[in-house]
């Protein structure tokens, strides 16, 4: 088993599809088990994919759009009305906000969630770095919402970005560069205006600039994908690109261009 595994939970928008769920990317390190976002369907694909919610040890959150916490209240409920008394609950953690938020979401949920707040821990990300046991985090700011967040994570030689939801940013870029892995979203063609999503120029871009060993495209608009964004990207790189699908696995060392 490779030291850091990374299966991607779900790979969709907040448009329903029948094959994927909202953002979430679960990353395997040693022992602990981290989330990257928990959007709807994503408890349901945890399960699928044979992993215990409540065995989840950090979960990060980028932003406060359903498509990336919808199954964030279910999943504190599961956590809430666990019964075993040894397990350790896990640690919560986000952009400056996060706490007011999961306070909102108590006064519409009720006590249990007040409770339940009291005894995990639910850590604002106020500081662009923070060091764990082995691995670290740097969150930067980027183009989508006010408090929208992308993360790098460096896990003793293996580095891994997120864009989480984001247009072109220099945030973007220093968070990509020289990654081993760079999981980007790509929700728009070429052409269309924004300045929150990314585009496949946009990747290429960012590609150019950052120079990752390898890209892992996500959260395509269904009306973006007949375009073949994913393919406009690798015609353009020397390096390996996949567009990944719910539940797939992806072993840093064995990443193939196809």
């Amino acid at each position: 088993m490779p030291n850091l595994d990374i299966q991607f939970i779900g790979t969709g928008t907040f448009v329903p599809e029948k094959e994927r769920a909202c953002s979430s990317t679960l990353l395997t390190f040693e022992d602990k088990q981290i989330l990257v976002d928990i959007g709807t369907g994503s408890l349901r694909r945890l399960v699928e994919a044979d992993i215990n919610p409540l065995e989840l040890d950090f979960l990060f959150i980028t932003h406060f759009h359903p498509d990336h916490i919808g199954d964030l209240v279910n999943w504190l409920f599961v956590v809430a009305l666990d019964e075993n008394p040894h397990r350790i609950g896990p640690v919560l953690l986000g952009p400056v906000g996060l706490k007011q938020f999961l306070k909102a979401q108590a006064l519409a949920y009720g006590d249990w969630l007040s409770h339940l707040l009291g005894r995990i821990e639910v850590r604002e990300l106020e500081t662009e770095k923070t060091a764990f046991s082995g691995w670290t985090v740097t969150r930067k700011y980027v183009q989508h919402t006010d408090n929208s967040l992308g993360f790098r994570f460096d896990f003793r030689g293996n580095t891994v970005a997120f864009s989480g939801d984001s247009g072109y940013c220099p945030a973007l870029v220093e968070l990509c560069r020289d990654a081993d892995l760079a999981i980007l979203e790509c929700a728009y063609p070429d052409g269309r205006p924004t300045q929150n999503h990314l585009t496949p120029g946009d990747v290429i871009r960012i590609a150019r600039q950052a120079n990752p060993r390898q890209l892992a495209i996500n959260h395509i608009y269904p009306d973006t994908r007949p375009g073949n964004p994913v393919a406009i990207i690798r015609a353009a790189l020397d390096i390996p690109v996949e567009e990944v699908q719910d539940l797939q696995h992806l072993y840093l060392e064995t990443f193939a261009k196809v």
